[in-house]
Parts: structure tokens; C-alpha cells; sequence
């Protein structure tokens, strides 16, 4: 247990400095600063134009229904990884016909022992990264690439989101959620050929 903790602390503290930082706006209690924690082999860079699909659906680990007012939200975080991805000229294509596969879940409470076993297939799961406060609702997203056929992870990552209620506007859900998106794929190594 030690040990392990001890690894934890190790792996904070090396990436603390690969942190990616949102400047808040200002839109009084709408302004929340998000930061990407994100973990890449040395060797791993996405070039342009390489071909990508989802390994499968985005998995949803909401325990509580928070978000069972929003259905439309899990189709448009989909949409806003692909589109994300697609600004940095990566291509989506079928299943099998990629070099990596994309997995991506969205964690707003305690998950199941089946569900933090699809996680830890391609992400490792570290505690502190599904930890939640207890001053406001928030989440966290996830998002992994791997090679084809072989779920491990070359690069992961997570952001914390703050998750909106049923009051908040549409349009209002929507920006938030591609800042986030933004964010996180913005943490994907990346080669600078072909630009």
C-alpha cells in the first residue's frame, strides 16, 4: 500500500508541470477554471491525418441520474470529441480500420466493479482522478488512445467538469462541454508534420 502510494505521489508531483489551464471568463457563477492532467508514453505523437475510431461507446457512470435530464448529452460529447479531433486533422474512420482507437467515459459518482474494469482496461485508473468534491456537483472526463486491438493506453487523460443542472440553458451546457473537450484533446501529443 505504501509503495503504491508512494508511485501515486511520484507520478502528481511529475506531472504537475503538464497541467493545462483554462482562463476562466467572466460570467459570475458560470466561471469555473478547468485543468487537464494528462499521461503519454515518450515515444507516442498522433501525425496528422492519422486514422482513428472509438473503441466503444462513451461509457456514462452516473449513479445519481444527474445529468437523466440531459439525454442529448451524450450525443453531443461524441460529436465534440470528433469534431475536436477532426480540427487537428486527425480522421475518424470504422472500427478496423484504424491505427488507434479512442475510449472515453464521463465518471459523476462511484462506479460499479464491472464498469472500473472497462475503465482500468484502458486507463489505469488512478484514485485521486475520481475523487469528487463535496462543495459543488462535478465530474470527471475521460479519454484514452490506444493502438488498435491492444487497450492500453499510449496517452490518457482527465478534466474535471463541473457539471450543469437542469436549470442551466442548452447553449450554455453545450460551451462548457466543448471547453472541456478542447482541453483535454489539446493535451494529445502531437507531431508538427505535414503543417
Amino acid at each position: 500500500m505504501n509503495r503504491q502510494l508512494i508511485l501515486i505521489w511520484i507520478v502528481t508531483v511529475s506531472i504537475s508541470g503538464c497541467l493545462f489551464q483554462a482562463n476562466p471568463s467572466k460570467q459570475g457563477a458560470e466561471s469555473r477554471a478547468s485543468s487537464v492532467v494528462a499521461m503519454t508514453l515518450p515515444e507516442f505523437q498522433l501525425l496528422p491525418g492519422d486514422p482513428v475510431s472509438w473503441y466503444a461507446d462513451i461509457l456514462w457512470i452516473d449513479p445519481q441520474q444527474l445529468l437523466s435530464g440531459r439525454p442529448a448529452m451524450r450525443g453531443q460529447l461524441k460529436k465534440e470529441i470528433r469534431t475536436s479531433m477532426a480540427d487537428r486533422r486527425y480522421r475518424f474512420v470504422k472500427q478496423g480500420e484504424a491505427k488507434y482507437e479512442v475510449f472515453a467515459a464521463v465518471v459523476l459518482g462511484d462506479f460499479s466493479t464491472a464498469e472500473e474494469k472497462r475503465l482500468n482496461a484502458f486507463f489505469n485508473i488512478d484514485p485521486t482522478l475520481r475523487t469528487n468534491s463535496d462543495r459543488y456537483p462535478e465530474g470527471t472526463l475521460l479519454m484514452a488512445i490506444g493502438e488498435r486491438d491492444n487497450p492500453q493506453a499510449l496517452w490518457r487523460g482527465a478534466v474535471k467538469m463541473f457539471i450543469l443542472g437542469s436549470d442551466v440553458l442548452d447553449v450554455t451546457a453545450q460551451q462548457r462541454l466543448k471547453k472541456y473537450v478542447n482541453l483535454l484533446v489539446e493535451s494529445i501529443p502531437r507531431s508538427s508534420l505535414g503543417h
